[in-house]
């Protein structure tokens, strides 16, 4: 089980032990940075062991990429944590319900009610909420060629055209 106790109040590496330290050694090292900013995130449904999954696959990028140059590795993984657990929160974001309510994930939605939709806002409906596994926007809107901004887009126009057909 993950103690975000024992993680925040554990010291980072000295900077002496970073120059011949291990790329897991750093990771071992730095797991209290992870747990520090893992700790003020917040996006409803994602909990902090997902902010902390996050930070540590970004902090694992920083550590295989990292030689010393004079700056200590806390300041360079910094934004490699900060931008896996930005990525996590576009991943998250139709999953979790916000103010308008449950998301389209939570409701019953029978599959008769998708031909209200668009072609491709069909597709992402089905493969972004629907689909067992899930796949993520990001690789949705990649494969079909939408930019992440217009994939988020369509995705709301889809919701709302869904609430508004169920009710």
């Amino acid at each position: 089980m993950l103690d975000p106790y024992r993680l925040l109040s554990s010291p980072d590496m000295a900077e002496e032990e970073q120059r011949q330290a291990t790329p897991e050694e750093l990771i071992e090292g730095h797991l209290g940075l992870v747990a520090r900013i893992a700790r003020r995130m917040r996006r409803p449904g994602v909990t902090f062991a997902d902010w902390f999954g996050a930070g540590a696959a970004g902090l694992t990028v920083a550590a295989n990429r990292w030689q010393w140059a004079g700056k200590p590795f806390r300041l360079y993984a910094r934004p490699y944590i900060r931008r896996a657990m930005r990525d996590l929160a576009e991943e998250a974001l139709p999953y979790a319900g916000g103010p308008t309510g449950p998301s389209l994930a939570q409701q019953e939605t029978p599959m008769d009610s998708l031909g209200v939709l668009t072609p491709v806002e069909r597709e992402i409906v089905e493969n972004v909420l629907l689909a067992q596994p899930r796949e993520p926007l990001k690789k949705c809107a990649a494969r079909l060629s939408l930019s992440l901004s217009e994939a988020r887009d369509l995705l709301a126009a889809a919701i709302e055209r869904l609430r508004k057909n169920c009710d």
